[in-house]
């Protein structure tokens, strides 16, 4: 952190006022004393801020350079290749209910599932890779081969999301108009790939996003499309990482992003990003 530093008498106290400018470790941003207001030398507060409150408290989260969407070692986190079996993929409705349509392996060429009716029904990726704590995956990608094997010659397509992340908390982000068409898909894992929260049916924040990746119950792809008999096969189910951001903590007690580890005074273990994301309330105790 570079910073110049004006010192001002304070009185008959023998305090000191900063008058700092400086460049936070975990942000871009440049910014103004604590929040944009003197503070008394002697008053430092948190040990761990060095006389500073966390930047993630008073900055916005979205950063210069759109939190370096290229950056990442975009290394595997979940996959689903699909070649020899179902690969523990099942099918459900949009609402988590049993589906009709029972997926079977097209052995060397993924899991298909087939319908005759106008139910929208999803292959839900296994649980045993594809849920949990995947915040890893921000800024990262979803990427399938999905194939309509077989369609009506004049069926249209119904509106319901192609792809649907599951929050343990009971939300979800969904994509729409994503795989009509078929073929080799990937969308990234932020707030600007088009995404969808289920709550606000709006574009989800940063701090959203982060919310269902970091406690993801479910990874659901649309097979049924149509209102008539239809057959869709999908395979290589997978999703990456990309650059990596970290939970820490505010002097306020709330989660807040950063860009760079925090030390673990800032990111104790265990720490995860709100499962509600801005939507999330703290319950304050009085007596």
């Amino acid at each position: 952190m570079r910073a110049q530093v004006l010192l001002l008498a304070v009185g008959a106290l023998g305090l000191a006022t900063s008058q700092t400018v400086h460049y936070d470790a975990t942000r871009y941003y440049k910014h103004q004393n604590d929040n944009g207001q003197q503070q008394v030398q002697a008053d430092v507060g948190d040990p761990g801020t060095r006389g500073f409150k966390n930047p993630a408290q008073d900055l916005n989260p979205k950063t210069r350079a759109d939190t370096q969407r290229t950056g990442g070692a975009m290394a595997t986190l979940a996959e689903a290749l699909m070649m020899t079996g179902t690969d523990g993929f099942t099918a459900v409705t949009l609402e988590n209910n049993p589906s009709s349509v029972v997926p079977a392996a097209d052995i060397g060429r993924g899991v298909v599932g087939s319908d005759t009716g106008s139910q929208a029904w999803y292959f839900m990726a296994p649980s045993d890779r594809f849920s949990g704590d995947l915040s890893a995956a921000y800024n990262g990608k979803l990427s399938l081969t999905l194939v309509h094997a077989e369609t009506p010659s004049m069926g249209k397509v119904t509106n319901y999301p192609d792809v649907v992340l599951e929050a343990k908390c009971g939300h979800s982000l969904q994509l729409f108009g994503f795989a009509a068409k078929g073929g080799d898909l990937s969308v990234m894992l932020n707030e600007d790939a088009g995404w969808v929260d289920s709550r606000t049916k709006k574009a989800p924040s940063a701090l959203d996003v982060l919310g269902v990746l970091s406690h993801l119950s479910a990874v659901k792809i649309r097979g049924g499309y149509y209102a008539a008999a239809e057959s869709t096969r999908i395979s290589s189910v997978k999703i990456v990482s990309g650059k990596k951001w970290y939970p820490c903590c505010t002097i306020d007690g709330t989660v807040d992003i950063c860009q760079k580890m925090p030390s673990s005074y800032y990111n104790p273990d265990g720490l995860k990003f709100y499962c509600e994301g801005h939507m999330y309330r703290p319950v304050k105790v009085t007596r």
